[in-house]
């Protein structure tokens, strides 16, 4: 199943840690990372991905606005985390990654391609 997930593809951004009352930490992710998970897992939805207890295999080719360069692994953990619970149960099921990145775009996104294995 291929399906695109249009808009300026995010990084996976390191968990940020906040210290409440008492001393005690909690991790979260940052804004902006979140909400690119979130259109991920909407988009795979409206292409009709349901989870599966398979392995699967990952083609994703990412298109950045501008210049600006991203590692590339950090673009790979948004989608995976993204799919998580949607296209399947965890991203450990993940078993072949293939990935590129194009910038200058003037069409930014992520062309997502999902394949079962058994």
């Amino acid at each position: 199943m291929i399906f695109t997930v249009e808009g300026q593809p995010i990084p996976k951004a390191r968990p940020r840690v906040v210290v409440g009352r008492g001393g005690r930490s909690r991790a979260f992710t940052p804004k902006p990372t979140r909400d690119w998970e979130q259109q991920i897992g909407w988009a795979a939805l409206e292409a009709g991905i349901r989870a599966t207890v398979c392995n699967v295999a990952l083609t994703l080719s990412f298109r950045r606005k501008g210049k600006r360069l991203a590692d590339l692994d950090n673009l790979c953990k948004a989608v995976c985390d993204g799919l998580n619970g949607v296209a399947y149960e965890d991203d450990y099921q993940v078993r072949s990654l293939s990935a590129s990145v194009q910038y200058n775009s003037k069409q930014p996104g992520v062309t997502i391609e999902i394949r079962r294995i058994l």
